[in-house]
């Protein structure tokens, strides 16, 4: 059911949101609603029709988004409007977050809105999130430079400084009980996966996650928990960077949009990257002239024009293996969770094709506390899916 449709939104609100938030609009003649297909959100196009002496300027649609009944949807669109008033009060951060009208929390519900500026008509999607899950989810080389620019120029922005308040330092790394709680769940997902899928996975993608979850309270130890503590080198991630939650511009002129703020946190920015790079790419799709190499140098030089020092690019290459140990474990969840195999599968195929080729194995080993145990075997974590077979 739409907004209009529950009757809780009138043209007597919005307009009394819109001249709050200071737009230049006239009495509202017609108000009508149009879906906009969003899967993890109630967001609906607003269409406008003003009065004849309504000044020009008036928006003639506005995006209204709100979270579904589930619980964790509710959760996210209380994040969301915090994240909206936060940028809204800071007039020097970067461009990339679409204008916000107004973003509220009822103090009686806790439901919550966030009332957008409609960039439809200069603004369009890279990808779709169907392409990317069906492993076609390579955006245009022009459109995949500005979604890197975005990204680094957020995350300059943010680097190193001190989290807003109630902001999450990382989302399951910030600490021993936060750790404890995170390898329990994902545990958990696994030997429900393990049992249901066997056949599906095959061995050597059993053998792979066995491993992993095995060593990871090492890995918190020794490769995480002094760095999450110190909060080095962390910024505002997103959190769901895909390529699809982002808006390019159809003459190429203008700002690239990130959409979709429900989850930011301060963390590791490569998890962004890895999110954006390894999710829904193949291993052919990463390696096509050198895409996710080059991603990663435009993403440290827009870090570096942004502010940043004293994090180089062997540094980078470091945290994006970090953001590959995190991400491939998410499939997991997903699959633990009751998504569809044709969702979970070809991701985890992509992100273990991933930390293969960046030899998370081998690196974590040279740290000192693991012997090297990758064997030929892992390669074959790579699934048919990785080469679009």
């Amino acid at each position: 059911m739409s907004a209009l449709e529950r009757g809780d939104v009138s043209p007597m609100w919005l307009g009394s949101v819109l001249r709050a938030a200071g737009a230049r609009i006239g009495g509202i003649r017609r108000l009508s609603v149009e879906d906009t297909g969003a899967f993890n959100s109630q967001t609906v196009r607003l269409r406008i029709v003003w009065d004849a002496d309504a000044p020009q300027v008036a928006p003639t649609s506005v995006i209204l988004k709100r979270p579904t009944e589930a619980e964790w949807s509710i959760a996210g669109g209380r994040d969301e409007v915090t994240f909206y008033e936060l940028v809204r009060s800071l007039a020097d951060h970067p461009p990339g977050i679409v204008p916000c009208y107004a973003a509220e929390i009822d103090p009686v519900t806790g439901g919550s809105f966030v009332l957008l500026t409609d960039v439809g008509a200069t603004h369009v999607a890279p990808v779709t999130r169907d392409d990317s899950i069906h492993l076609d989810g390579v955006p245009a080389d022009e459109h995949l430079d500005a979604i890197v620019d975005t990204l680094a120029g957020i995350h300059a922005y943010w680097w190193g400084r001190t989290p807003p308040d109630g902001m999450i330092t990382g989302h399951w790394s910030a600490d021993d009980a936060r750790f404890d709680a995170y390898l329990t769940r994902r545990s958990a997902a696994w030997n429900r996966v393990r049992t249901a899928h066997a056949e599906l996975l095959g061995p050597e993608l059993i053998a792979f996650y066995d491993r992993l979850l095995a060593r990871l309270p090492h890995y918190w130890t020794r490769f995480l928990r002094t760095r999450m503590s110190d909060r080095r080198d962390l910024t505002m991630i997103h959190g769901d960077a895909y390529a699809s939650n982002f808006l390019v511009p159809r003459s190429g002129i203008g700002a690239t949009y990130l959409l979709d703020w429900q989850s930011p946190t301060f963390d590791i920015g490569a998890l962004d990257l890895a999110n954006l790079c390894a999710t829904f790419w193949t291993r052919t799709q990463r390696r096509e002239h050198d895409r996710e190499h080059r991603v990663l140098a435009r993403y440290h030089h827009g870090l570096l024009a942004g502010g940043v020092r004293g994090y180089d690019m062997a540094t980078l290459y470091d945290d994006y293996r970090r953001a590959l140990i995190s991400w491939v474990l998410v499939p997991v969840q997903d699959a633990g969770d009751g998504s569809a195999a044709s969702y979970w599968r070809p991701k985890m195929g992509c992100l273990a094709a991933a930390y293969q080729d960046w030899d998370c194995d081998r690196w974590i080993a040279t740290r000192g506390w693991l012997p090297d145990v990758r064997s030929d075997s892992d390669a074959s974590t790579a699934t048919a899916s990785d080469d679009r077979r």
